[in-house]
């Protein structure tokens, strides 16, 4: 009979559990358990079942392959592959045809197999020579008295009959020349139905119109289909051609455009009397007729039937899920920048709670007029691009390794992407797409896309210091006597600069945590009105560092004339004797790229109040307000103190030249040198000196200098010498008493714990007790210039216990 494979579907169906599954890359299987029916024999072989599939066999999530291309069937063990055929493949109806080979298949066996699917990228495997391996034609005969008027009904009488009749059956033939029943079979020659079903090859180069024809002595009709088409059919007719083709009326015959590879032949006839033959032929494009035979073309068959075909039940679904998406590290740059590139970045998070994700995960990135990419940064990554036109790019990122479930995510994959200078001010878009190899239907945290402005910017800048500091390296000068006493421009400004910013003429070098104060000049010893107070100038300068891309609005406050420059431009100024209104002034917008920018603000004081303000409106900020401290950087460096000890020992008075010791009753007469060779001045009243002395020695606390030595500031142990001239200090030292809490030196006699001890002088001069001695020096050190380091000394006396 015909073999047709009847479905038995179960809603919910428990069955063994399954070995492992192939990849995941295969997002779809299906376990199906075939039953074999035989009544007789002990073992099918090399045997062919079809599959009628339908919508309800695959998974309802799968989504129809063209063709069936992505169809691969494994055997029990989910390993081995089966070889199989599809006949008919349509996904607008979602059904198929399907053969499957099994090399054995044993009496009353339930044979589990896999259906895999849903693997685009899979080669085709589905093979004629391989699942139907019976070389030659295969011509099937059966009793039958019917006389139908249809191909249901033909097919139905078909099957309806059997092969236990011995004057009838089913083999293989090589040449399709007047083949008749008895001739194959046995010696009936009437009442009977002939089926012939064969698979044969067209070339790669034979494709086009194939033209097919066949005589026959049917009393009772046929018909000839090719890959199930009809090409000419005539039921209820007596059909005898008398072995020539002329009788145009009594052959079957039409032809159809094939393209290459297999295609399947079907003859079907019902005969009542007398056997007459049956001749088969076929006409290549631009050939000439030729007998239907294996000798002229590549012909293949499936088995003969078995009384009893095998059938088969689903099992059940297993879908292999994936949740790809951007996970929270996804960034963008406020906006493009033209003529320089800004990063995007983003990792994959996968949010499957059980499958890894597939190497190699794609994202799809499409950049839009004027962008393009200038690198790519992450580890497993790799970008190239695609596709480039006028109106957009397009770029492929492969992630290549498998990302764990759970919510794992992808390293960092950050892109440069430059923007042109054709697009400013306008709007250019970014948009990415995670694909998956896997299946996945939740894709709503797939793509990302952001439309961002197109900005020109002031280029950001390399610090000249490998690490910068905090604040900003700021320089006062006395302008006293000065031939100007205000600053109206920036020529003016450069002109005091040039004037007033030498050795001669400095206060001091600090750092400021920001441009914002009220107070005027650090270095000065009174209030605003005080000499230091007035008539001077000020350099602020460093980096300002612009914490995002965009237009940032810059201003200024201040008394007397200010000026704000960014990469030597005054963005901002307002010259002249005037006061500070509290507020910015000047206010103008400049693009500035995120990092950093060279600073430098002026201000020139004549009398009065004085005070000094930056102000800024960053992109992302709805108001102005003074630049914070976080913005401002230096290299200028810092204060760097050094000290110098030398020791004079004398042990006898009255022995000068001999080699002294420090032993008992020596006297040391300690000198130490003190200098700043950084460029920095110290902070005010901030110089302390503590010495501790020696176990074995007595501090002398008379006055030192009527010992035989003067200093710039005499009386008491301690002999304090200034330098001179470019070296001065800027520092000063006041002795009043021992016992006076307000001048420069205290005495400790404890460690060091605290320096409330008022030293007692024996007959020699000396105080056992002094463990420490400190110094608190009043003003700021300067800072080393061009011609002159800044240092002073320090004297002072022990005897040796």
């Amino acid at each position: 009979m015909l073999r047709r494979v009847f479905f038995l579907f179960f809603a919910l169906i428990i069955s063994l559990p399954s070995l492992a599954r192939q990849s995941c890359e295969w997002p779809f299987r299906t376990q199906i358990d075939v039953q074999e029916n035989s009544v007789s024999g002990s073992q099918l072989q090399s045997y062919q079942v079809e599959f009628e599939v339908d919508a309800s066999t695959l998974s309802s999530d799968y989504d129809w392959s063209n063709e069936g291309q992505d169809l691969y069937i494994y055997d029990t063990d989910d390993q081995s592959l089966l070889e199989f055929w599809i006949e008919s493949w349509d996904p607008s109806v979602k059904k198929a045809v399907i053969w499957v080979r099994f090399p054995t298949l044993d009496r009353g066996q339930i044979r589990t197999i896999y259906f895999y699917y849903g693997n685009k990228d899979a080669p085709a495997i589905a093979d004629v020579p391989f699942t139907f391996n019976y070389p030659g034609i295969k011509f099937h005969t059966r009793f039958s008295t019917s006389n139908p008027n249809s191909l249901s009904q033909a097919r139905s009488a078909f099957d309806a009959s059997n092969d236990r009749d011995a004057n009838y059956g089913c083999g293989f033939i090589t040449n399709f020349d007047r083949i008749t029943n008895r001739s194959q079979f046995g010696n009936a020659n009437n009442d009977f139905a002939a089926f012939s079903e064969s698979y044969f090859l067209v070339k790669p180069g034979e494709t086009g119109r194939w033209k097919f024809r066949y005589g026959a002595d049917f009393g009772r009709g046929g018909a000839l289909y090719i890959d199930g088409k009809q090409l000419e059919q005539q039921w209820g007719d007596n059909l005898w051609w008398a072995n020539s083709w002329t009788q145009a009326n009594q052959v079957l015959q039409g032809g159809l455009n094939l393209n290459g590879g297999y295609h399947k032949l079907e003859v079907l006839g019902f005969e009542d009397c007398c056997d007459g033959g049956i001749t088969v032929q076929y006409k290549k494009p631009g050939g000439e007729w030729t007998t239907f035979s294996t000798h002229k073309i590549d012909i293949r068959s499936r088995a003969c039937p078995v009384e009893q075909e095998p059938t088969f039940t689903i099992e059940n679904h297993d879908v292999c899920k994936i949740d790809l998406g951007f996970d929270s590290s996804l960034s963008y740059p406020n906006g493009w920048v033209a003529d320089d590139s800004r990063p995007v970045s983003f990792a994959i998070e996968n949010l499957s709670t059980t499958h890894s994700s597939l190497p190699e995960t794609r994202v799809s990135i499409v950049l839009g007029a004027g962008l393009s990419l200038s690198s790519s940064l992450g580890n497993h990554w790799s970008c190239n691009t695609v596709s480039s036109s006028a109106s957009s790019t397009e770029l492929s990122c492969l992630y290549n390794i498998a990302i764990p479930p759970n919510a794992a995510r992808s390293s960092l994959l950050t892109l440069n992407i430059f923007s042109n200078n054709e697009n400013v001010n306008t709007n250019v878009a970014f948009s990415a797409t995670v694909f998956s190899k896997q299946f996945e239907t939740q894709l709503d945290n797939n793509k990302t896309s952001a439309t961002l402005p197109v900005w020109l910017l002031v280029d950001d800048i390399t610090p000249t210091c490998s690490s910068t500091n905090p604040g900003v390296f700021s320089r006062f000068y006395t302008s006293q006597g000065y031939s100007d006493d205000s600053a109206g421009s920036k020529a003016e400004f450069d002109r005091w600069e040039n004037d007033l910013a030498i050795r001669a003429k400095l206060y001091g070098k600090t750092v400021l945590s920001q441009i914002n104060s009220d107070s005027g000049n650090p270095f000065a010893t009174g209030g605003n009105n005080s000499s230091g107070n007035n008539y001077y100038l000020a350099l602020l300068e460093g980096y300002l560092y612009a914490p995002e891309d965009g237009n940032y609005i810059l201003g200024i406050d201040g008394d007397d004339a200010v000026e704000f420059q960014l990469n030597d431009v005054v963005y901002s100024s307002w010259y002249n004797p005037h006061g500070a209104q509290n507020s910015p002034y000047d206010e103008n917008s400049v693009g500035l790229a995120k990092g950093f920018h060279k600073l430098n603000y002026r201000m020139q004081e004549r009398d009065g109040g004085n005070s000094f303000y930056a102000y800024w409106r960053k992109p992302s900020d709805p108001v102005t307000t003074i630049i914070p401290t976080t913005a401002f950087f230096h290299c200028a460096g810092k204060d760097d103190i050094r000290l110098n000890m030398t020791v004079d020992i004398q042990d006898n008075p009255n022995t000068p030249n001999i080699r002294n010791k420090a032993i008992p009753g020596a006297i040391l007469r300690y000198n130490i040198v003190v200098t700043n060779e950084g460029n920095i001045s110290t902070n005010g009243n901030s110089m302390e000196l503590i010495q501790t002395l020696s176990r074995d020695a007595r501090l002398y606390v008379n006055n030192l200098s009527a010992n035989g030595s003067t200093g710039e500031a005499t009386g008491g142990p301690i002999i304090f010498t200034d330098g001179s001239a470019n070296n001065t200090s800027g520092l000063s030292y006041n002795f009043i008493s021992l016992n006076s809490t307000n001048d420069s030196l205290s005495f400790s006699n404890n460690s060091g714990t605290d320096y409330n001890y008022i030293p007692t002088a024996d007959s020699d001069g000396f105080d056992t007790n002094i463990t420490h001695i400190k110094l608190v020096l009043s003003g700021n050190m300067k800072p080393k210039y061009n011609f002159g380091t800044p240092n002073f000394t320090i004297e002072y006396q022990v005897k040796v216990k």
